[in-house]
């Protein structure tokens, strides 16, 4: 049988049926199109939670902290003190890191004039900007002479600045700040970071009502306010890390020893570092660079390993294993749709054979074989489903307008050309199924039966 004469031929026999055609082409438009949303909206999903890792950098980072060393090491604590500068200086000689960052973290506030803000202390190297993918939209980030002198400069995040000053682009660089009652330069502010769901809202004018509902609504909750990825980002304070140390940890007071009073003795600056942070080529590479991290403080520590090492494999993890769960959940309601579909176009195959039995008979009797009629039947429930799928892409494209208009979803949907093809695939796949049981039936007629059908 000629390949275009069956198209041919299988349009013409829908068009003889276009009010029944149409009807069936509903459920599988329907299908298609709730496939087509859901595989936008999890794509969407995806993105919008690895995004906040991925503008953070936290993907390709290995965090190292302090710790207990293990029990048969327990005897050997004392020598060791824990985290500090030389040991991001070694980390630092080996090439195979993009960067290494030591961090003090802890939260102070800041006060200028008769404003208060609640921020969150860095004191850090350069490090810091490529680290959590800072940009200084004012001003400058310290220097290397900054670090030297302990010059007492800090770097203010865009919500701290808001709160403080009420045009922070303007008035915040070159301003003065006390910082837990520490007076600081302000030389520059970080640019404010949103989500994509915050710049949407912002555009549309929704920002503001929309924050104040998570407000009310955490209250009722007795819950913490809503934070979104760029929290820490947006409340940041950074200050060189020798300032850090020099201003805030100069002094570490500790019982005298063989003293039976609560007399303290002061050890000097405290030096140790909250955290150490270190940059790797790839996510993939989280393995080889811990076993590097591994070793190299295992010798800065003299064998001692009273630290350990993060990463965000289990929560990546965690994140694909929600999607996965969503997924599969919306590719079964999807399914049912697109077996609603695919019933009706057996029936309506079912149907059409009915009604041209004397066809079917009469194309026999001229030499048309079995194969023929099985072809025929085959395209024409395939084509049926073909068309539902071009009209179910169309459709669900519209109803993911409707969704955002109507009721913005949390992560914007992604139109990605793996969900066409998947569609597309999909509705070819039950229109083809579709058609076997009708194909079978009107290619097996008799041939005299056929034509004596009235």
């Amino acid at each position: 049988m000629n390949f275009s004469i069956g198209l041919l031929e299988g349009l013409r026999g829908l068009w003889s049926y276009k009010f029944r055609s149409c009807l069936t082409l509903l459920g599988m438009i329907l299908g298609v199109a709730s496939l087509f949303a859901m595989l936008a909206i999890t794509n969407g999903m995806t993105f919008e939670m690895l995004e906040g890792y991925r503008e953070m950098g936290t993907l390709e980072r290995v965090t190292v902290v302090k710790a207990d060393p293990p029990a048969h090491q327990e005897h050997l604590a004392d020598q060791n003190i824990g985290l500090v500068y030389e040991d991001a200086v070694a980390l630092k000689q080996n090439p195979f890191f993009t960067w290494v960052c030591p961090l003090i973290e802890m939260g102070v506030n800041a006060r200028y004039q008769d404003r208060r803000s609640n921020a969150i202390l860095y004191g850090c190297t350069y490090d810091f900007l490529v680290m959590d993918r800072h940009v200084v939209a004012q001003g400058r980030f310290f220097s290397d002479l900054d670090m030297i002198n302990q010059h007492r400069v800090a770097v203010v995040g865009y919500r701290i600045a808001k709160e403080l000053w009420n045009q922070p682009e303007r008035d915040s660089v070159g301003s003065t700040i006390l910082i837990n009652g520490t007076s600081f330069k302000i030389i520059g502010l970080f640019e404010e970071y949103l989500t994509e769901q915050a710049k949407r809202e912002r555009e549309t004018g929704f920002s503001k009502k929309i924050e104040e509902k998570r407000q009310q609504r955490m209250k009722r909750r007795k819950k913490r306010p809503w934070q979104d990825p760029f929290y820490k980002k947006n409340n940041a304070i950074a200050i060189p890390l020798t300032t850090a140390i020099g201003t805030f940890r100069s002094t570490t007071m500790v019982n005298k020893k063989g003293s039976n009073t609560s007399s303290k003795e002061d050890l000097g600056p405290d030096p140790t570092l909250s955290s150490l942070q270190v940059g790797i080529p790839s996510f993939n590479q989280i393995n080889e660079a811990k076993d590097i991290i591994r070793q190299t403080l295992l010798f800065t520590h003299n064998g001692v390993e009273n630290f350990e090492l993060e990463t965000k494999e289990d929560e990546v993890a965690e994140i694909e294993k929600q999607i996965f769960s969503t997924r599969v959940n919306g590719l079964f309601i999807a399914g049912i749709g697109l077996l609603v579909g695919g019933l009706g176009i057996t029936n309506i195959m079912l149907a059409t054979m009915v009604d041209r039995i004397r066809e079917i008979g009469i194309r026999r009797a001229i030499g048309a074989q079995p194969g023929d009629v099985f072809i025929q039947f085959i395209l024409e429930s395939t084509m049926l489903s073909l068309l539902g799928g071009v009209a179910g892409v169309f459709t669900g494209w519209g109803l993911l307008q409707l969704i955002m208009v109507l009721a913005p979803l949390s992560a914007t949907p992604m139109i990605e050309m793996s969900a066409i093809i998947i569609s597309f695939t999909s509705s070819a796949i039950v229109g083809l199924a579709a058609g076997i049981y009708p194909a079978v039936k009107a290619s097996s007629l008799n041939v005299l039966e056929a034509l004596n059908f009235e």
